[in-house]
């Protein structure tokens, strides 16, 4: 019996974009970067789960959307928020 085995490759990347990082020293400071990843009329309709990725000197390292729910409920896997930790050192 001659199986050919073959699987597919898994590949997460992180790829900075700036080199000059802003710097969060309060929560405004994060709710100002983070209110302008939002599309313009969709944050009043519907929950989302962002998470901000800072390095150990608050420099912004990056963020990503989580999860997209409905009108009063988003679900969150620590998993995928781990994962996205660790990808980008954070």
């Amino acid at each position: 019996m001659n199986i050919d085995y073959k699987i597919g490759e898994v590949k997460l990347s992180y790829k900075p974009k700036f080199k000059n990082q802003q710097k969060v020293t309060c929560s405004e400071d994060a709710y100002k970067y983070m209110l302008s990843t939002y599309k313009k009329g969709t944050i009043c309709y519907k929950e989302y789960f962002k998470v901000l990725f800072l390095n150990q000197a608050n420099q912004i390292l990056g963020y990503t959307l989580i999860s997209e729910g409905g009108l009063t409920e988003t679900t969150a896997d620590v998993r995928l928020i781990f994962q996205a930790a660790l990808l980008t050192n954070s």
